[in-house]
């Protein structure tokens, strides 16, 4: 089960970016169906990520803190929002753009990305709301499903106070701004690899790629910011 789940995150990966991709373009056509494309990209590997927490688990070999790890605890925690349907879901920039009364209008968003790794590392970006994840963090036990603990090493672990620092700075609401999770997956398949690796065995290229990319790559650094405002105006059918 444990090679099947990672097998199942590998192609997730590469599924997603073929996603974003592919937006690019699609985008400027089809603006819904670039967004549910990207949408439904990250929400399956959100989705394999939780499936390899549940094989691991299983698995008497293994022993990860999971909800102790805020790398990992991060993302589990996205894909609980995304399962329970909590904060909107901690929505995508395309959709939450076009979640606006006027998605045609140019909207100004701030972009916050991690700056380039010690071995010249950078990923695509999986841009998600911070209003909606810190809206997540904020809510009560009972209604986000994270133990008491895990929302303020979350916080700490992404820099929280210096996000909500950016609203004032750059004189924009909370809710333009929205940061890449795609380095903050890869932080934590680090973390999950090591204690996996020898119980797995990989079959695809890209789970053969990535069970050994993911021991000789640099983490980012989630306390700096690499910030970029951006308009964006998205040109939806009557």
């Amino acid at each position: 089960m444990l090679s099947s789940s990672f097998e199942g995150f590998s192609q997730s990966l590469r599924i997603l970016f073929e996603a974003v991709f592919r937006s690019n373009e699609l985008i400027l056509v089809d603006p819904h169906e670039a967004a549910g494309n990207v949408e439904l990209g990250f929400t399956n590997l959100l989705n394999a990520f939780h499936s390899l927490y549940d094989s691991a688990r299983t698995n008497p070999h293994v022993n990860i803190d999971w909800y102790g790890t805020p790398e990992i605890a991060t993302i589990l925690s996205i894909r609980n929002a995304r399962h329970h349907n909590i904060s909107n879901r901690v929505r995508g920039l395309y959709t939450y753009h076009l979640d606006q009364e006027n998605p045609q209008d140019f909207i100004q968003y701030l972009i916050l990305d991690y700056p380039e790794t010690d071995d010249g590392g950078r990923t695509f970006q999986t841009l998600i709301s911070w209003n909606d994840m810190d809206e997540m963090l904020s809510l009560s036990q009972s209604q986000n499903y994270l133990r008491a603990s895990v929302p303020p090493a979350i916080r700490e672990y992404l820099n929280s106070n210096l996000i909500n620092s950016y609203s004032e700075t750059y004189d924009l609401p909370k809710s333009s701004i929205f940061f890449n999770a795609t380095p903050l997956i890869v932080n934590a398949a680090m973390k999950v690899v090591p204690f996996i690796k020898n119980h797995v065995v990989p079959r695809s290229l890209e789970a053969k790629h990535f069970i050994n990319h993911f021991e000789n790559v640099s983490a980012a650094d989630t306390k700096k910011h690499v910030i970029e405002q951006i308009p964006v105006f998205l040109p939806v059918r009557p």
